[in-house]
């Protein structure tokens, strides 16, 4: 265990400062969107623009040539006549077509995207995951490439269906509350701000990185367009994505970003699962408390070794972590005679 630890700490201490320095991967041309299919069912994609195909299990459907502004969704056990036509789905039904030309029935977890938007002075491509409309398939959607200006990742993949409110239940999926209340509360129908609401928590307990209700404009991800994407169903999530959220992350590093560190804006929580992901036995052999102690033992080091707290710093010295780019406060390198130890 001491060399996977040393090892994931090359990585951490490497990689990080990498992703955020320099661009890995570029591409030219119109943007493609990638589909996939990881369920262990078959899913009918659907996408507007785009038309929609029936994906089984490990099958893909790429989009090219895709611009401006557009939905992709998963549907549920449909059938179709030979034209493609005259059909219907248990969820996300368009009117009876395989090749959509309109919305999705609710409810649906949808991937939403616009791409070459105008931000500042820079184009970018804006995308998210929402369950605005509900939620009846895991989705993920994400660059097809990590660099240092594209990694964000949008995902509601939780076990929603499962844990629905009885109020919210719909036989394929789970209601969003706009869905069967409709009022303004959950619509956002005056045009206002609204707030969030006990059923936008629940979604968003399951579903961190989605949009959850209207007015929940931060949860938006954007790289530079002319990016790549992918956007899966049923995408696999480790038991590092499960055990340190993106929330659970920024509450244990919550200075990392203060203008008074060096690493202000280094250390994502992307980078931290891609780098993580590097890595199989991570986190991800032996028993439940085995795995915790580990992701407890790589947090303590890490943190205590890079922290920029002083003993009166606000929420402790601990809670300054992440705040230096390498090691402080030891003159003695590492030299891999066992496992890091705190000092």
């Amino acid at each position: 265990m001491g060399m996977l630890i040393q090892n994931l700490l090359n990585v951490f201490f490497y990689f990080f400062p990498l992703i955020h320095t320099f661009s890995l991967i570029s591409s030219s041309g119109a943007t493609r969107i990638e589909i996939i299919n990881n369920c262990s069912y078959t899913v009918w994609a659907a996408a507007t623009p785009g038309g929609g195909q029936r994906l089984k299990q490990g099958e893909t459907w790429l989009l090219r040539n895709v611009s401006s502004t557009g939905r992709i969704w998963g549907r549920t056990k449909c059938t179709f006549g030979s034209s493609g036509t005259g059909g219907k789905c248990k969820s996300g039904d368009c009117e009876g077509r395989l090749k959509c030309e309109t919305n999705g029935r609710p409810p649906i977890t949808v991937a939403e995207y616009s791409l070459n938007q105008v931000n500042n002075d820079d184009n970018v491509d804006v995308f998210y995951i929402s369950v605005v409309e509900g939620f009846n398939v895991p989705m993920e959607f994400r660059p097809s490439e990590v660099s240092s200006d594209c990694s964000q990742v949008s995902r509601c993949a939780g076990e929603v269906n499962g844990a629905c409110p009885t109020e919210l239940i719909d036989p394929e999926g789970c209601n969003n509350p706009c869905t069967v209340f409709r009022n303004n509360q959950f619509c956002c129908t005056s045009g206002n701000i609204c707030e969030p609401t006990s059923y936008s928590k629940f979604f968003k307990d399951l579903c961190q990185e989605a949009f959850t209700y209207p007015s929940d404009v931060g949860l938006r991800s954007t790289c530079p367009t002319g990016k790549d994407y992918k956007v899966v169903f049923c995408p696999t999530i480790s038991y590092t994505d499960q055990m340190i959220t993106r929330s659970l992350f920024d509450k244990m590093l919550k200075h990392r970003n203060d203008n008074r560190c060096p690493t202000h804006g280094l250390y994502t929580y992307d980078a931290f699962i891609t780098a993580a992901r590097s890595f199989n036995g991570f986190g991800t052999t032996g028993d439940d408390a085995t795995r915790k102690r580990e992701l407890a033992a790589f947090f303590g080091q890490t943190s205590h070794e890079t922290t920029g707290g002083w003993p009166s710093a606000p929420d402790g010295p601990y809670a300054w972590g992440y705040c230096f780019v390498t090691e402080i406060g030891n003159n003695d390198r590492y030299r891999g005679r066992g496992p890091f130890q705190l000092t």
